[in-house]
């Protein structure tokens, strides 16, 4: 069981970090740990065929306390409607920047990030938002960034990642909840090795040690680039699939189901030299 704890702090510890680059204290992180305990405990009796589950078994799966449970409960849960339009877009938003600064067909063979024109041939801002940003416009994504005070202008017109990088220039609490949904995404496919799942996604990584700095770099460009083909890919099967929506024999329509993939890189020391993941 040690062991086994050793191996969760370690995972918090990105969490951790994130929140005290938040202002966050511990005592925040407990509040939202119960929280999750709670619902998680909900979800699981619910899916024991239980109506509703009460306080008292709650407490029972949790450990916590009646008078703990009960607090919780009275908690409004978060809508899972739609968010309103202004964060839908700030999510978009923080994307296409995250892209821009990551993905290796849009920076220079010294890592900088290259400046973009808004149309034309070759890499252009709009063919990045098209890359990153789903069906959003671009005219849209570039009014958010520049909201959020992470793009300029050249005078010759080029659009340009502010110098100090996004963390200078977004908002603590926007780059939060990004970093929130995506580990959460990750989380929900890696739990499948603690749970059965009927139908499980699928989830492999591979590791090796690398020498050389240079070794790491090449690492990284080559199969960054891969990685944004294959999402570029999600953008062809959306636009291709939209238009074949004809069910095949005995197969009913269902409620709406979002589905994706993801792919990132590791990169940490091991001996003398980085040791790189592609999971």
């Amino acid at each position: 069981m040690e062991g086994a704890l050793e191996g969760l702090a370690e995972a918090l510890q990105p969490i951790a970090a994130a929140m005290l680059n938040g202002n966050l204290s511990a005592s925040a992180l407990v509040r939202v740990a119960k929280l999750a305990y709670v619902r998680a405990a909900i979800d699981s009796l619910n899916a024991e065929g239980r109506k509703k589950a009460n306080v008292s078994r709650l407490s029972v799966v949790t450990g916590m306390t009646r008078k703990e449970i009960a607090s919780y409960l009275l908690r409004k849960a978060p809508s899972v409607t739609a968010a309103p339009q202004k964060k839908q877009m700030e999510h978009r938003a923080l994307k296409v920047l995250r892209a821009w600064t990551t993905d290796p067909r849009y920076k220079m063979v010294t890592g900088g990030v290259i400046d973009l024109p808004m149309n034309g041939h070759g890499r252009t801002f709009t063919s990045l938002v098209r890359s990153h940003g789903g069906d959003v416009t671009t005219t849209s994504v570039l009014r958010e960034l520049e909201r959020l005070r992470a793009v300029t202008r050249s005078k010759s017109g080029l659009l340009r990642v502010r110098p100090g990088g996004i963390r200078a220039q977004l908002r603590t609490s926007a780059r939060f909840r990004e970093f929130s949904r995506l580990l959460a995404d990750f989380s929900e496919t890696a739990a499948q090795v603690l749970v059965e799942r009927e139908h499980p996604l699928y989830f492999e990584f591979k590791e090796l040690e690398i020498a050389t700095e240079s070794q790491a770099a090449r690492f990284k460009n080559v199969f960054g680039r891969r990685a944004s083909l294959l999402l570029d890919g999600v953008e062809h099967w959306r636009s291709k699939d939209n238009g074949n929506t004809h069910l095949a024999r005995g197969e009913h329509t269902r409620s709406s189901q979002r589905i994706g993939v993801g792919v990132y890189l590791v990169e940490s020391q091991a001996g003398s030299g980085p040791r790189l993941r592609n999971r």
